[in-house]
């Protein structure tokens, strides 16, 4: 029994469960589907332009998603449903062929559920409980907003359900209606991402924060030529970026020195509190490995389990006037 659960347990069972083949990384190439809408658009927290369009041109290496999360809400999919139709008294049924585009091609979907008996898509969503506040009245994430939208521009239908399971706990259903004219905006938009950046392979200049590690796999070796010349566009960011570092230390100065100065007020009280906050400063033990200590002892073991991870760092310093 116990052999049974390291079995199912082991690494290369969860990597059965994360694997996508080459035939789906190819197929997914040639066209933008609605979670690629938010990315492409640059209105993504997680996704963003660079990353699309590295996929869609197969320029770098493909996004590495939690596959673990990816097959639960695969599972759970049929469960949301259920729970859609129960609360609703809808009925839905599942469609397997891709929408398409009657005018631009590569503007596909595949929907979760279709409602029976009306011109409108189900999307079954499941979320942690810490991010219930973005579902709070009638919010809805905007990426989800955008995924929708590029769903009713494919199936021309006239609205969506977004059914979400929060913690396993609370169902909440979102209806987006369908709006014609935003709708034109948003295929506007991924008509040009698809026309400049895909087709023309050209890459996209909208960079966002979320871009580190497709630059690196865009550019994994540095070549120790001749400089670039960057011009008054790459002085300007360099400019602020120096303020917001600058910014950055003294606000990071400023936030320990508050933290310090509520400890001093705890004092030797493990909690304490005020009209608006609670307050804790409890013990706790920190379990951390001693790098040195096991070089030192067993440098064998060490060496054993050194990883080398391959990087680029940037560094900056402003140039002298003679230079």
């Amino acid at each position: 029994m116990l052999r049974a659960v390291e079995e199912r347990q082991s690494p290369r069972n969860q990597n059965a469960l994360m694997t996508i083949t080459q035939a789906q990384i190819a197929e997914r190439m040639n066209y933008l589907g609605a979670s690629d809408c938010a990315g492409a658009l640059g209105l993504s927290r997680w996704d963003s332009p660079l990353k699309v369009w590295a996929r869609k041109t197969g320029s770098g290496a493909p996004d590495e998603k939690n596959r673990i999360a990816a097959w639960l809400g695969n599972q759970l999919e049929e469960a949301v449903a259920k729970l859609f139709e129960m609360e609703t008294g809808k009925k839905v049924h599942r469609v397997q062929e891709a929408y398409i585009h009657k005018t631009h091609k590569f503007l596909r979907c595949h929907i979760d559920r279709k409602v029976i008996g009306e011109r409108a898509i189900l999307q079954c969503k499941t979320a942690d409980v810490t991010k219930a506040y973005e579902w709070g009245g009638e919010e809805v994430p905007q990426e989800y907003i955008l995924q929708e939208l590029h769903e009713l521009a494919c199936t021309s239908y006239d609205r969506a359900y977004v059914a979400v399971l929060i913690g396993n706990r609370e169902l909440r259903i979102k209806t987006i209606e369908r709006d014609d004219k935003v709708i034109a905006e948003v295929v506007k938009r991924e008509i040009a991402f698809w026309k400049n950046c895909v087709v023309a392979r050209a890459m996209p200049t909208n960079i966002k924060k979320q871009d580190s590690d497709t630059l690196f796999a865009l550019f994994p070796h540095g070549d120790e030529g001749d400089p670039v010349a960057l011009g008054q566009t790459a002085d300007a960011m360099m400019d602020t970026l120096e303020a917001l570092q600058k910014d950055h230390y003294t606000l990071k100065g400023d936030i320990e020195k508050a933290k310090n100065e509520i400890k001093a007020m705890l004092g030797a009280a493990s909690w304490g509190k005020s009209s608006g906050w609670r307050v804790s400063w409890r013990n706790q033990d920190n379990r951390e490995l001693d790098a040195k200590g096991l070089k030192r002892d067993h440098p064998e073991i060490y060496a054993q389990y050194l990883q080398n991870r391959p990087t680029r760092v940037l560094r900056y310093s402003r140039r002298g006037r003679q230079s």
